[in-house]
């Protein structure tokens, strides 16, 4: 019987930690190197994340620094970050690429905050998927007596509490990046 919410527990997670990384990527006042996470480079004839190619550090609040392991790639780095759009032009400084990042107006922040409620969407839209299936796997059992009908509604009972309790964690996270995106 706790085998469906330990499994709906497990899936939760799964989608906060999937929520956190997608929100590492969204910019805010401060840059980050996780904002080139999603960044992949054409190199060697094989696209390969930025991560695995060079060391990215941040040199001041709006600035970030890419050193290549191959020097003989700093065009392909340049190029993939200019095709990625993460709101910046690379420059290229020997056998390093700086990436200076404009600062936030109003009306991007805005935009970021939107971004973040879309990101919010997507990931409670699979919570209710993962909710759903279960909810038909306790029909589907209580279908072929393996739990009683008054064993259904309370695990439904149970399930939808669990739903709600990381919707909140979801949302609070949300909260926290807009709140984080909209301080100047």
């Amino acid at each position: 019987m706790s085998n469906h919410m330990d499994r709906a527990k497990n899936q939760y997670a799964e989608i906060i930690e999937h929520f956190k990384n997608d929100l590492r990527a969204v910019r805010t006042g401060r840059v980050s190197p996780a904002l080139l996470d999603h960044c992949m480079i054409e190199a060697y004839g094989v696209k390969t994340p930025l991560r695995e190619l060079a060391s990215i550090s941040t040199l001041d609040a709006r600035t970030l620094a890419i050193q290549p392991w191959d020097k003989n790639i700093v065009k392909d780095i340049e190029k993939g970050i200019i095709e990625a759009r993460v709101g910046g032009n690379p420059v290229v400084d020997g056998a390093t690429v700086r990436l200076s990042i404009p600062q936030l107006t109003e009306e991007s922040r805005r935009e970021l905050g939107k971004i973040v409620s879309g990101k919010l969407e997507e990931e409670r839209q699979s919570q209710r998927r993962v909710r759903d299936t279960i909810r038909e796997q306790l029909v589907s059992d209580e279908t072929a007596k393996n739990i009683t009908e008054d064993d259904r509604y309370r695990m439904q009972k149970d399930l939808d509490t669990l739903t709600h309790e990381y919707q909140g964690k979801l949302i609070a996270l949300a909260e926290e990046k807009v709140t984080e995106i909209m301080t100047i």
